[in-house]
């Protein structure tokens, strides 16, 4: 019997093997139903200006799937879907039109539980679908055991979680963006030659910055909470990765003053099987905390590997404060949203951290007393689960 494509209104029977397809500006059905292995599955698709709270009440999808251009064109409708979505237990999928800047889909696609792009339907949908279930029925399974063995002096109300997050990153870059046109119009009128009022200006500007740097950290360290672990490892090339990184890094002004000095020893792997767009941010975030504490000077930056193994240092040759001591990173453990400069103990590490761990991997901080300080990830070729 091969799989439909079926229109579906608010109320409708969806059957518990039924995709609900939501998409906007974009013509995906007949991708995804060539994707599809007949018979197991069944398309339903629903008009963005049909979605209501009706949606999910009879019959539950096996999963939802949305296009990029409804996810980008309709952020209130879509981040409401989503949360729904997720409140109900079921995955969410993205089509996504192009993989090729990894680090914009972390942000692009908060929420999502997985993404696949629009030319790797055919090669990867059976397989992300099938994965997108194991999930979920763990995590009912998990959130079963947990509400029947949970003391009962604890609240039933779960904790703060990324959505609320979300939803403070989302509500305060409004503001902060009224802030950074306004900065940029009293910079443009103020008379030239005045330095204390361009000394105060500086100042209002690298703690505006600041505040930047803290909310993008939340959004990607409650992010990364909110998954098991990261999607289907992709190959591709250490060497490849580190040398883009350190060419975007180059543009952007705050970064210039942490030069990096790459060295890549013959040890290195020539190709790994993890997440690129994970392993990319958490060397972006280790690199910035190096950044913070450098105070203009260089940072070396060494890949080497070992018996399936993928080790990168970054390692800063300035004296660190006493109160600094060698450590194994923790996801959970921060002072800090930004780290003092020198004490290296900001979310940033945490973000490393927890990548590290998804990876199955390790990460520490080594600290020279009176030399210098290393951040030491030692990360597996490919991801363990596979």
């Amino acid at each position: 019997m091969p799989s439909m494509v079926e229109p579906v209104t608010p109320g409708a029977r969806i059957a518990l093997t039924d995709l609900l397809l939501v998409q906007d500006g974009a013509d995906l059905e007949a991708a995804i139903v060539a994707a599809l292995p007949a018979g197991k599955y069944r398309l339903r698709k629903v008009a963005p200006g049909a979605l209501t709270g009706e949606l999910f009440e009879k019959d539950r999808p096996h999963a939802v799937i949305l296009s990029e251009q409804f996810l980008e064109g309709r952020s209130a409708r879509a981040a409401g879907l989503i949360a729904r979505a997720k409140a109900e237990g079921i995955p969410v999928l993205a089509v996504v039109d192009d993989s090729s800047d990894p680090e914009s889909l972390v942000e692009r696609l908060a929420g999502v539980t997985d993404w696949v792009t629009r030319g790797g339907l055919a090669r990867e949908l059976r397989a992300r679908l099938t994965w997108l279930s194991a999930r979920a029925e763990t995590t009912t399974r998990a959130q079963e055991t947990w509400t029947t063995s949970r003391p009962k002096s604890l609240s039933a109300s779960p904790p703060l979680d990324g959505e609320f997050f979300a939803l403070v990153i989302h509500d305060l870059r409004t503001p902060l963006n009224v802030i950074s046109l306004s900065l940029r119009m009293i910079s443009q009128a103020v008379p030239q030659g005045n330095d204390d009022v361009e000394e105060d200006l500086r100042f209002v500007e690298e703690n505006f910055r600041q505040i930047e740097r803290m909310l993008s950290q939340l959004g990607d360290y409650y992010r990364l909470f909110e998954s098991e672990g990261p999607s289907r490892p992709i190959e591709f090339s250490p060497r490849r990765l580190v040398n883009e990184l350190l060419e975007a890094r180059l543009t952007r002004p705050s970064l210039r003053s942490g030069l990096v000095e790459l060295r890549i020893e013959p040890s290195c792997p020539e190709e790994v099987a993890l997440d690129p767009a994970r392993a990319r941010m958490a060397l972006q975030y280790a690199l910035a905390n190096a950044t913070a504490a450098s105070q203009g000077k260089p940072i070396v930056m060494t890949l080497r590997g070992g018996p399936d193994r993928w080790v990168t240092e970054i390692r800063l040759d300035s004296p660190p404060p006493d109160s600094v001591h060698s450590t194994d990173l923790d996801p959970t453990v921060f002072e800090r949203l930004c780290g003092s400069s020198g004490e290296r103990r900001g979310m940033d590490l945490a973000i490393a951290a927890k990548i590290s761990e998804f990876f199955g991997g390790t990460s520490r901080l080594i600290v020279e007393s009176g030399r210098g300080t290393s951040v030491v990830f030692d990360w597996p070729v490919r991801l363990p689960q596979f």
